[in-house]
């Protein structure tokens, strides 16, 4: 093995341990069930969910404060900001920002598609939809829309997006950022995310 070879695995080797060293992290909770992504973005797979009122250590963010690195009990992945509430209870670290005591990564992760953003609403528990109710929205396809804001049950959708209707069924419906959700009418929080 040469000696450059050595240098770059011993480098690595150490990046690896920095990275996986909680020195800085700052404990988070989360304001409602809340996906864990295995990237900065809701492109990224989900690896796991982070449930409401539980906590996990975050030790680093986007330039923007818009998705977090997150270690839990469940995994280790990124989460959305604006359901991240500041272990001192001063709020979303994504509103703190810089303020927040988390670093930020050095280069801008952008989000394709975003129109708009979604309200973080209160918590709510998922529902439990009837079968016919999925395997409608399921064989009815629509027009997909993407928003900014990670798409979990309980956030408030824009009222510029059109919902569109399940016969016999108390919600209404919409692909947002890939995901077929069911939506509260009056109040347009996500109520299940199929």
């Amino acid at each position: 093995m040469t000696r450059t070879m050595r240098l770059v695995l011993a480098a690595s080797a150490v990046v690896g341990v920095v990275a996986t060293t909680p020195a800085l992290a700052v404990k988070a909770f989360s304001t409602t069930h809340l996906h864990i992504r295995s990237g900065p973005g809701e492109q990224f797979p989900i690896v796991g969910e982070l449930r409401w009122n539980r906590h996990g250590e975050v030790d680093v963010c986007t330039p923007d404060y818009v998705w977090c690195h997150i270690s839990t009990a469940n995994g280790i992945g990124w989460a959305a900001a604006h359901y991240l509430n500041e272990g001192g209870g001063s709020g979303t670290i994504e509103s703190l920002g810089p303020q927040s005591g988390i670093p930020s990564m050095g280069a801008a992760v952008a989000v394709v598609g975003a129109v708009t953003r979604v309200a973080a609403g209160e918590f709510v528990e998922a529902i439990a939809p009837a079968a016919d109710v999925i395997a409608y929205v399921q064989a009815t396809p629509v027009a997909a829309v993407n928003v900014t804001g990670e798409i979990v049950v309980g956030v408030v959708l824009p009222a510029e997006l059109v919902l569109y209707e399940v016969p016999n069924a108390p919600y209404q419906y919409v692909v947002v950022n890939g995901a077929t959700v069911l939506v509260e009418p009056a109040t347009r929080k996500v109520v299940y995310v199929i």
